[in-house]
């Protein structure tokens, strides 16, 4: 809506923030048609009066002065022009009934947008002028009604803009409350980052740059020397190895601090497209499948399929080589998904020859080549999305073969894990 500004100069001094009182080009002239209107009539309510003349001079100029008064807001100057305008329609409404309702429209207008200071002075002076008014024109009643009404009616228009004034200024202050609270939970959170950034950074720096310049140090003994005695060769290359290890456990675990919680995207659409990637790396898996996982909630397909792609991972990690038999089970409560894969020999768990019957994964680590740092953060944060489901996840070792079991609920709320 199109509100009418004539300079650039900023509006003056509301308090409390509030905003100005404002009216649109339209409102300016629907209102001064009605006190055309009102005014027209009072000049016909009185005709017989022998003051026509008198009553068409004073209601034009106070037409034109409460225009005036209408398009004095939002200016610089704002409040000047409606104390002067408003003592001037006071007179005008001395003289002529003509002068009246543009008195009246300016006392409620500058008690709505000047301060209280300013408007008590132009409500005692439309007191005034009606009470001239009412003591040689007469208006219809007794005197003392006359009063009675015109400073009822003035006191009724002062409170109404005070009223409305004091709204709006409250509501300023509280937008500029939650403005501010706002601000200052956006710079603690950014701050907040800007910490975790700069330990992360520091963290990385103090271990992987150290661990990684060990790693490029030996690799660089062995480029230099390839005809290096064996037993040199040899320890070089446990370097390389075992930075290398302990790199990729310190990386994994500031992954493990960075990771959100709320980033589940697979990488796949189905589970064949997912089986289908798998065989085509050439692992051997025997896959039997019940109801359709493609068809269920979006969160409780996407952990199911995440639980499918870290079992074949690290089956192909652990036991390259070995079929891996997958059981997919869907029915009206849950989804059932078993993964079953040999244990090669060779395998640790933590360096303990993975064939206890008794280890699980909220305990034990992931079954590892010997000297090979274990992933864990996949099966954790497998672990933590089925736990969001308010499903179980089972994993061990027995009779020779490591077992993933994981059971999702189909009452999980959709979105929980997605």
């Amino acid at each position: 809506m199109d509100t009418q500004r004539t300079t650039t100069s900023p509006p003056p001094d509301v308090g409390c923030g509030a905003r100005p009182f404002l009216i649109s080009r339209r409102t300016v002239a629907a209102l001064g048609t009605g006190l055309a209107v009102l005014s027209l009539l009072a000049v016909a309510g009185t005709w017989g009066d022998g003051w026509v003349p008198l009553d068409v001079v004073c209601g034009t100029l106070a037409v034109a002065t409460g225009v005036e008064v209408l398009r004095a807001l939002g200016r610089a100057d704002q409040d000047r022009r409606l104390i002067v305008s408003a003592f001037v329609l006071a007179v005008l409404a001395a003289l002529s009934p003509a002068g009246t309702p543009a008195s009246t429209m300016t006392t409620a207008v500058v008690a709505r947008a000047a301060r209280l200071r300013d408007a008590v002075p132009v409500a005692a002076a439309g007191v005034l002028g009606h009470a001239v008014q009412g003591a040689w024109r007469g208006g219809g009643l007794g005197y003392g009604w006359w009063l009675l009404t015109d400073v009822g009616v003035h006191a009724a228009l002062l409170g109404w803009g005070a009223y409305g004034r004091a709204r709006s200024e409250l509501v300023a202050s509280l937008r500029a409350r939650v403005r501010a609270a706002e601000a200052d939970r956006d710079r603690r959170a950014e701050e907040v980052r800007r910490e975790e950034r700069l330990r992360i950074a520091r963290d990385m720096h103090d271990t992987l740059a150290h661990r990684l310049s060990l790693v490029a140090t030996a690799a660089g003994a062995l480029a230099y020397r390839p005809d290096a005695p064996p037993e040199r060769l040899a320890q070089a290359a446990a370097v390389v190895r075992d930075g290398t290890s302990q790199a990729l456990v310190e990386l994994r675990q500031v992954v493990a601090v960075m990771r959100d919680p709320d980033d589940d995207v697979v990488g796949f659409a189905t589970l064949d497209d997912l089986l289908a990637q798998v065989r085509q790396a050439g692992s051997v898996v025997d896959v039997v499948t019940t109801g359709d996982v493609d068809d269920l909630p979006r969160a409780t397909r996407n952990t199911a399929l995440r639980t499918v792609q870290e079992s074949l991972t690290n089956a192909r990690r652990h036991a390259p080589g070995s079929p891996v038999h997958l059981e997919i089970a869907v029915s009206e409560e849950d989804v059932r998904v078993v993964a079953t894969n040999p244990v090669t020999p060779g395998m640790t768990s933590g360096g303990t020859v993975g064939d206890d019957p008794g280890m699980d994964l909220g305990t034990a680590p992931v079954l590892a080549p010997a000297g090979v740092a274990h992933p864990g953060v996949g099966l954790i944060g497998l672990r933590e999305r089925v736990a969001a489901l308010g499903g179980s996840l089972d994993a061990g070792a027995a009779h020779g073969a490591w077992t993933v079991r994981v059971t999702l609920p189909l009452q999980a709320e959709v979105g929980a894990g997605a």
